[in-house]
């Protein structure tokens, strides 16, 4: 368990009496044969990645939004869409990266689709 975060954009960023934890999940790739690499990484990014949605759902659990995987269907997106924008000021964050970032230089696809996009 972690103390409370003062930031907005922390998953640590809470009430007072919540509890936050920090889970790290490393994904191996072992094997040099290049199939077997992709399918280790989609298994990773469907099935683990679903899997610890589902299950951190109702518990309002949520990926650190510098370290999302791309979500793997429509309604993952969706999902993953609505509970980072319940979670975060996303509109103060994308004021702030507006202001520091005007070009977008440290954006990416998957944050501009999650997140929104600065303005």
């Amino acid at each position: 368990s972690v103390s409370l975060s003062s930031s907005f954009m922390s998953p640590a960023h809470g009430p007072q009496e919540g509890l936050h934890c920090w889970v790290g999940i490393i994904m191996y790739l072992p094997s040099d044969d290049e199939a077997e690499r992709k399918d280790i990484t989609n298994r990773f990014k469907g099935q683990y990645c679903n899997l610890a949605r589902s299950v951190g759902a109702p518990f309002g659990v949520v990926s650190h939004w510098g370290k999302l995987e791309m979500p793997t269907n429509g309604q993952n997106f969706l999902d993953l869409r609505q509970l980072m924008s319940k979670r975060y000021p996303l509109d103060k964050f994308n004021a702030a990266r507006q202001y520091y970032d005007p070009k977008n230089i440290l954006g990416n696809d998957l944050l501009n689709l999650i997140l929104g996009t600065p303005r």
